[in-house]
């Protein structure tokens, strides 16, 4: 009777860790998806420096900057990611400004910083993932 009780027990634990990672992967596939297109957008931005072809640079800029005004991880409740969404799309306006201007110096030097701003908000929320993932005491 004891081994069905630790069976029964066994499999309870089981199924409530198979539904977790369940939860947090579905979390994290939504966010992933939304990064991914931003990734898609920054490509579409270098390629535009490279080229010199800034039309290119404001169009995928422009998508961007866009893309924070949907309030994608806000869902998320991470206090810090207004202010890293709000230094990013400074970041983003300067380049769109360096493309309008048809500035390669410009654009380039504000391209930088917009991927200094991406790598600052992946720290702060890469940290806030790990302790969301850590048991409560």
């Amino acid at each position: 009777m004891r081994k069905n009780w630790r069976l029964v027990g066994t499999m309870a634990v089981l199924t409530f860790l198979v539904w977790t990672s369940g939860v947090w992967a579905q979390q994290t596939h939504r966010t992933r998806d939304f990064m991914r297109q931003k990734l898609t957008f920054t490509q579409g931005v270098v390629e535009g420096i490279t080229l010199e072809k800034y039309d290119l640079v404001l169009t995928n800029a422009t998508s961007l900057r866009n893309m924070n005004l949907t309030n994608a991880f806000l869902a998320l409740k991470n206090p810090d990611y207004v202010q890293d969404m709000t230094n990013f799309q400074a970041k983003v306006d300067t380049l769109m400004r360096g493309a309008k201007d048809k500035n390669l110096e410009k654009s380039t030097d504000a391209y930088a910083e917009v991927v200094r701003s991406c790598v600052a908000c992946h720290r702060t929320f890469r940290l806030d993932q790990f302790r969301q993932a850590q048991p409560r005491k």
